[in-house]
């Protein structure tokens, strides 16, 4: 049976509710990590939310 191929529409959001679901780990993480007094690795996995964040708007800014 044929695999049918995803449209472009199908990509971008497959790829954008990944990056989200990885911003809300890194965020959850981040909390997480502050809340056990290590702040410097809450920081940094804040950080990489707001990069995955920052990733998703980007794509999607040059998807439309």
């Amino acid at each position: 049976m044929p695999i049918k191929p995803l449209t472009e529409i199908e990509i971008y959001t497959r790829l954008l509710g990944r990056l989200t679901s990885l911003e809300e780990g890194a965020y959850i993480l981040g909390h997480y990590y502050k809340s056990q007094d290590d702040f410097e690795k809450g920081q940094g996995f804040l950080a990489v939310g707001e990069m995955f964040k920052m990733t998703s708007i980007n794509i999607t800014n040059l998807a439309t």
